[in-house]
């Protein structure tokens, strides 16, 4: 079988700081949470040389305002690193009273889009205040990348489950919303009950880890693999991969693989000519392709 051409990967969920407040960061997200690692040093250049490492063409910034004064500084830094390579997402506050407006500021500016995290920000997905937020979001053909499901650093409410998650992309049915962490973290038999073959984006970031590789292969392999995207959320990990393996497709396809199959194909292919013509190794095969190569919504 003839190699196919790699494609260019693009990771929908990273994060990384200004370097006079990187360390700082770090330290606040991983203090207590000794299942997460940090691979970067949290910087721009920490988080470019581990896309270098890991062949990964371009990266989703994915920035956080926990009040409302930071509105302002996040999105000052948010273009002074916007480049080729780093796609950035400014974030606003719920609680401010110029939210809406702010949302409109950052589609002129040019950015693609936003990112909101229920715990640090302290909302409900479902809550009135947040309506007005997607319609204008949807309005302005904006990205919204919002963390999902529990989350590993908070006590488990359910701010932004599965159930949630159906209403608000039912009522607001052009919101271009990325769930992340496959859906909903920790709570993945309910994104099998409620959104698995939806048409609901989902980011893959700190979840094949801690799902079986069944409960993995049957969300990854029954979810429409437009609606895919792979995603690290750097630079913490459980692991070393995919944030720094220099092969994420092999992340995928382990998940995907029928356990017949054998682990860590070396080539890009996932198989040689006899293995790639059975229907159970070309389906996930094609599926990590897709998933890792298809031209995203967000960047054409």
């Amino acid at each position: 079988m003839q190699a196919t051409t790699r494609p260019s990967v693009i990771d929908f969920h990273v994060h990384a700081f200004p370097d006079a407040l990187a360390e700082r960061a770090l330290q606040a997200l991983f203090h207590g949470l000794p299942e997460l690692k940090a691979y970067t040093d949290a910087t721009r250049a920490g988080l470019l040389a581990s896309m270098d490492a890991a062949g990964i063409a371009r990266s989703v910034v994915c920035s956080i305002a926990t009040k409302p004064a930071q509105f302002d500084p996040i999105l000052s830094w948010s273009g002074e690193i916007q480049s080729e390579r780093l796609i950035v997402l400014p974030s606003v506050h719920p609680a401010d009273p110029a939210m809406l407006e702010q949302v409109r500021h950052i589609k002129a500016l040019g950015f693609k889009g936003i990112k909101l995290h229920p715990y640090y920000q302290e909302f409900y997905m479902d809550e009135p205040r947040m309506m007005g937020l997607y319609e204008v979001v949807s309005d302005e053909d904006l990205l919204l990348v919002m963390h999902t499901g529990f989350d590993i650093a908070f006590p488990h409410e359910r701010r932004a489950d599965p159930p949630k998650i159906l209403e608000v992309t039912q009522r607001f049915p052009q919101l271009k919303l990325v769930t992340t962490h496959l859906g909903a973290w920790d709570l993945w038999d309910e994104v099998e009950q409620f959104l698995v073959g939806q048409p609901i984006r989902m980011e893959i970031s700190l979840a094949l880890d801690f799902l079986s590789p069944d409960e993995a292969r049957r969300i990854l392999m029954n979810h429409p693999a437009e609606y895919l995207l792979f995603g690290t959320d750097s630079p913490g990990a459980t692991s070393p991969r995919p944030c720094v393996s220099s092969r994420p497709w092999i992340y995928l396809w382990n998940a995907m693989r029928p356990s017949s199959l054998p682990m860590h194909p070396d080539s890009w292919d996932c198989a040689d000519d006899r293995n790639c013509s059975e229907l159970e190794h070309k389906s996930p095969c094609l599926k990590v392709q897709f998933v890792l190569g298809h031209c995203c919504w967000v960047v054409i």
